[in-house]
């Protein structure tokens, strides 16, 4: 499961926007995999927010594995909400929380 300090070191390295694809209630290994991954990705839109990062740079989808079509509409969708924002902006050091040396 992906963390959310995860994703912000994603857009802090330069990554425009960022998918997560989740299996939805297919997830053979744990049954409140959605919901988890879900508060995870609100924790994550929470980190973006208090960086100034637009929550329309990260999106989530439950996705099966044979879906294709689903995936590649979610992935455009992204793709077309990411060229809107433009380049991600670097982010100041404090702005982060990491100490820069």
């Amino acid at each position: 499961m992906i963390r959310p300090e995860f994703i912000i070191f994603a857009f802090e390295k330069g990554f425009d926007a960022v998918f997560v694809a989740a299996d939805g209630g297919d997830c053979p290994y744990l049954r409140d995999c959605p919901d988890r991954t879900s508060k995870r990705i609100q924790r994550a839109y929470e980190l973006m927010k208090a960086r100034g990062i637009e929550q329309g740079r990260l999106r989530m989808a439950g996705i099966c594995s044979v879906c294709s079509e689903a995936f590649a509409k979610n992935v455009t969708t992204l793709y077309e909400a990411t060229r809107k924002l433009g380049p991600i902006r670097p982010l100041a050091p404090e702005a982060t929380g990491r100490v820069t040396q």
